[in-house]
């Protein structure tokens, strides 16, 4: 079934700040975030998502994502997610170290004293780095397999 054609409305300002956000992404050489607001700017400009898929030679269903997110969330919305943090080959030895992971590849028994998720908390509380217990358990069992 096809989607309602999806349109959005900006009032004067709402350009002003739109056209000054798309600026303002060329100079920082966000391309992707400047070509979300170009999306927006085509929308307000009545052009229907399948032609500004075209014309930004994206897909249908990124675009439509990209105008419900400046919808909900407006230019916060545009902004891209945070990238995944690489950690320094001393940052993971430490986290090693601390999580007491050497000891837990030959022995067991000390794996449950420290979390993957009391990990992650503490390399925000110490680096300020921001990393998912996840990430974390991908890094250790990447370590443990090379051993």
């Amino acid at each position: 079934m096809p989607r309602r054609p999806l349109f959005i409305h900006l009032e004067q300002a709402e350009c002003a700040r739109l056209t000054f956000f798309m600026n303002r992404m060329t100079l920082k050489g966000n391309h992707r975030v400047k070509l979300r607001a170009q999306a927006v700017w085509l929308s307000h400009h009545f052009r229907k998502v399948d032609q500004i898929a075209q014309e930004l030679n994206r897909s249908t269903r990124s675009v439509y994502a990209w105008l419900k997110a400046y919808r909900a969330k407006e230019l916060a919305g545009l902004s891209e997610p945070p990238r995944p943090v690489k950690l320094t080959p001393e940052q993971v030895k430490k986290i090693l170290e601390v999580g007491q992971y050497l000891a837990a590849a030959r022995s067991r028994k000390y794996l449950p004293t420290w979390s993957y998720q009391k990990t992650a908390n503490w390399v925000r509380e110490q680096w300020q780095i921001t990393i998912s217990a996840e990430r974390i358990r991908q890094i250790i069992v990447r370590l443990l397999e090379s051993r």
